[in-house]
């Protein structure tokens, strides 16, 4: 899940063209200690994150537009993009810089937690067609989103072609245990 600050006034955010041109070695470096993938993966992976984030700060903006956007969430498909999104955050003094630089504001990561983690348990139990229901509802609103501002080549990579590529299976290949 995605927050940010919330008195947000006016917003300016870069160019995804601009916000792109980022680089930063050593995010990648680190994404790569931990997850066995070639430094042209990690380049895709780090790009596609960047991506992310300004989808993000967009789906903000359009919000305070008046905009009924939906709220943004991390797939499982996404799980690589994710990960590099942490490795981005532990270099704290350059993550806030990026995100002050190309947005106006911090965008912070907020993962799911238990208290959220049961609660939806709890309604699968009690409803598990409503809650599928909604899930598949907000899953389309997302994906009509990311398809009107990134195209569908973006929307077939996260949700179709790394579904395929990083299966569950794959993912635990590549992670490097570090004990």
């Amino acid at each position: 899940m995605v927050q940010t600050n919330a008195n947000l006034q006016h917003l300016t955010i870069a160019g995804l063209e601009e916000v792109k041109r980022y680089q930063n070695k050593h995010v990648i470096d680190r994404f790569r200690e931990s997850w066995d993938v070639s430094p042209e993966q990690g380049q895709e992976i780090f790009d596609e994150m960047l991506t992310w984030l300004w989808l993000c700060a967009s789906s903000v903006k359009h919000r305070k537009e008046g905009r009924n956007i939906p709220k943004l969430s991390v797939t499982r498909s996404m799980t690589l993009l994710d990960e590099m999104w942490h490795a981005f955050i532990l270099f704290t003094k350059p993550y806030t810089a990026f995100c002050q630089e190309h947005f106006g504001f911090y965008i912070h990561h907020g993962p799911t937690t238990n208290d959220e983690k049961d609660a939806a348990k709890e309604k699968i139990q009690n409803n598990a067609n409503e809650f599928l229901g909604n899930l598949e509802k907000d899953l389309t609103l997302q994906y009509e989103y990311i398809y009107d501002q990134l195209g569908e080549n973006t929307l077939k990579k996260w949700y179709s072609e790394w579904t395929d590529l990083y299966t569950t299976e794959q993912l635990n290949k590549l992670y490097k245990k570090h004990w």
